[in-house]
């Protein structure tokens, strides 16, 4: 099910990979369970978000399909129920090329993978620099932010640009996040002889970054908050 909202931030929406231009917010929620445990969640769900008045729309995903041309939603719909089948959609999307001839004549698009806490103050100063990284290079990071437990936040942040006339660019943004995002202690995780570390940690940060790890790979029950532009 998915909820979408127009943003209070001061941080200007980014957007995410194949997304569309919108405005705002969107959330995408995984239920599970039975068929008659899920449509008491997705109703319960419903209730909640309408209740807050923060939503602009919510819908559940099995009874509105994503429209056409949102890959981001057709990606995740599909991730939630272990298929691949949009992922190189919305490469195409991203790059402008499909994958097969992506190296000859896509753009460029590269990543930066920091762990946060799970709470509002990091993610808006996570969004601060990345609007900040924007206003210094003219590259437009994309933003999505992936609930790994109720401790982590994976932010998946990319950098598309263009490969003929923004190489230096891109480099400078790579390059701005890992200083930036460092000074204000949230920093990419690493792997070292297989074992996660964060240099912001602490043995709290460090159980919560190896759960992170663990469930990486598994994209059900995950929720992904989207930012688009």
């Amino acid at each position: 099910m998915t909820a979408s909202r127009s943003s209070p931030l001061r941080t200007r929406s980014s957007p995410t990979p194949g997304g569309d231009t919108a405005g705002g917010y969107v959330a995408h929620m995984s239920v599970e369970g039975t068929d008659r445990s899920a449509a008491a969640l997705k109703a319960a769900l419903l209730d909640e978000i309408a209740g807050t008045g923060l939503f602009t729309s919510a819908a559940a995903g099995d009874g509105q399909p994503p429209a056409d041309d949102d890959v981001v939603a057709h990606v995740v719909d599909a991730a939630y129920r272990g298929s691949v089948a949009h992922n190189e959609r919305m490469l195409a999307s991203a790059t402008g090329a499909a994958a097969d001839r992506v190296d000859a004549d896509g753009n460029g698009w590269l990543f930066f993978l920091p762990f946060l806490p799970f709470d509002g103050a990091s993610v808006v100063r996570a969004l601060d620099i990345l609007d900040r990284i924007h206003l210094a290079t003219g590259i437009r990071p994309g933003s999505t932010v992936n609930a790994r437990d109720a401790d982590v936040i994976d932010l998946v942040v990319s950098f598309p640009f263009d490969r003929a006339t923004q190489v230096e660019a891109a480099h400078s943004a790579l390059d701005l996040a890992h200083t930036w995002f460092g000074e204000a202690g949230l920093r990419p995780y690493r792997l070292d002889s297989g074992h996660a570390r964060s240099v912001a940690g602490g043995a709290a940060a460090e159980a919560a970054l190896q759960r992170a790890l663990r469930t990486a790979v598994d994209p059900l029950g995950v929720m992904a908050a989207g930012r688009y532009a």
